[in-house]
C-alpha cells in the first residue's frame, strides 16, 4: 500500500509543471533583432525547446535549444514565444506576448522588479484603446489569482488608483496620463511595473 501511495505521488508531480520568467523586450521593431534569456537553467545546456506561433512576425536569428535566443521583427503584429525545458524541479514552462511594430511607432518607457523566486508569472501589460477618451490596461495572461493595483498619474498631477485586473481608465488630449504603475501581489512575493508614456504615445494609439 505505502509503494502504491508513492507511485501515485510521483505521477502527480510529474503532471505539474513549474514556471519561469522570459527576459526580453516586449516591443520590438520591423527589422530589429535583440535577446531573449529564460530565468532558469535546464538539466543540459541545449535542452530549451523555444517556439513561437504560426505566424510570420518574427523569425529565429539563433539556434533554438540553448537559454539565450535571438528574435529579428519582420511584420507588425502580436507573437507568443513560448519556452518549455526540463530543470530540476521538472518541466518547467513559461511564454511572452511580444508585439512588432513599425519604426515610427512612439513608445512608452518602462521597467520592471521582481524578488527572486517570485511566482507571479505576468511579465508586462499593454494599452488597448476602449473608447476616444478611454483607455484598457491588459496585463499578460496569468492562470494565476493575483491582487492587482494600479496608480495612473496625470499630466495635470492628478491620480487615480484602481483594484481591478485589467482597468479602464480616463485618457483625454486636454490630460493624458503620463505614467503609470502597476503592483501585483501574491501569497509569496509582491512584482512591480512602471510605464511613462509622450503625449504622442495616446495619439498614435488605435
Amino acid at each position: 500500500m505505502k509503494n502504491v501511495i508513492v507511485l501515485v505521488l510521483m505521477c502527480i508531480l510529474q503532471s505539474t509543471h513549474a514556471q519561469c520568467f522570459i527576459t526580453g523586450n516586449s516591443t520590438l521593431f520591423v527589422g530589429q533583432e535583440t535577446n531573449y534569456v529564460v530565468d532558469e537553467i535546464a538539466q543540459c545546456k541545449d535542452c530549451y525547446q523555444w517556439t513561437i506561433g504560426n505566424g510570420e512576425e518574427v523569425i529565429f536569428t539563433s539556434v533554438k535549444n540553448v537559454n539565450n535566443i535571438q528574435l529579428k521583427g519582420l511584420k507588425v503584429g502580436r507573437v507568443n514565444l513560448s519556452l518549455s525545458m526540463f530543470t530540476h524541479h521538472g518541466l518547467v514552462q513559461c511564454s511572452k506576448s511580444i508585439d512588432v511594430i513599425d519604426k515610427n511607432t512612439p513608445l512608452g518607457t518602462s521597467s520592471t522588479s521582481a524578488p527572486i523566486n517570485c511566482d507571479v508569472d505576468v511579465s508586462d501589460f499593454k494599452e488597448l484603446r476602449y473608447s476616444d477618451t478611454q483607455i484598457i490596461f491588459v496585463p499578460n495572461l496569468s492562470q494565476k489569482k493575483f491582487a492587482y493595483q494600479w496608480l495612473a498619474t496625470y499630466q495635470s498631477g492628478a491620480e487615480q488608483q484602481v483594484d481591478d485586473k485589467s482597468p479602464v481608465l480616463e485618457c483625454t488630449s486636454a490630460d493624458p496620463i503620463v505614467e503609470v504603475k502597476l503592483r501585483i501581489n501574491s501569497t509569496v512575493c509582491t512584482r512591480k511595473f512602471s510605464k511613462t508614456y509622450p503625449e504622442s504615445f495616446w495619439k498614435a494609439l488605435k
